[in-house]
Order: structure tokens, then sequence, then C-alpha cells
């Protein structure tokens, strides 16, 4: 009866072990949103992200008419209520490019470009 104990709580130990590690794998890989793989985006083209993530929300700069040249840009994570006076709180997954691969995400909250 007690090695039977014994097993049931090494088992219950051991699943709550794979679990919390997971979790832990799931958050470093979509530190930011958990609707973005940072491991994915990072190193990755421009045409590879938005055929995974569609077409950016917001693209803060950019050179050519055609945005073939993008430096930054982003998908909204979550939108605010905008209130009376139409503050801007919404919160960003950006992405900075250099010569068309993503090198760095980072969060932004509120208006971008003030």
């Amino acid at each position: 009866m007690k090695k039977r104990n014994i097993i049931i709580l090494i088992s219950v130990l051991s699943a709550l072990v794979l679990l919390i590690s997971g979790i832990m794998v799931y958050k470093h890989f979509h530190s930011i949103s958990y609707k973005y793989n940072d491991r994915f985006v990072l190193g990755n083209t421009i045409e590879n992200i938005k055929d995974k993530y569609g077409e950016f929300d917001i693209l803060l700069s950019y050179n050519g008419d055609n945005h073939d040249e993008v430096h930054i840009a982003g998908y909204i994570i979550r939108e605010q209520y905008k209130g009376l006076l139409h503050y801007n709180n919404d919160e960003y997954y950006m992405i900075h490019f250099e010569d068309g691969i993503a090198v760095k995400v980072s969060m932004l909250d509120g208006n971008p470009g003030g």
C-alpha cells in the first residue's frame, strides 16, 4: 500500500514538473505576446512574417512608395477603449528590421510616433 502511494506521488510530481517546464518554454518563445513567436520572428524575413501573421497593422519607418524597405513594423496586441479624448493606449508587438531581416522585437504602449 505504501509503495503504491509513493508511485502516485512521484507520478503527480513528474506531471507538475513537465507542465511547469512546458509553460516556461512557451513563455520564453512568446515573451511579449502569446500570439507571436519571438523565435520564429527573429532572423526571419518580412515576407515570411507576413505570410504567417498577415499584413502589419502599423508601419513606423519605411522607404519607398510600396513600403519595400521596412525598418519598424508591428501588430496590435490589445486595443484599448479610446474614451472621450481619444487617448490611445493600445499595445503593439513591434518588429525591428535590418536589411529586411527581423533583429529585435519589443512592445510599444500607447500612440506610436508621439
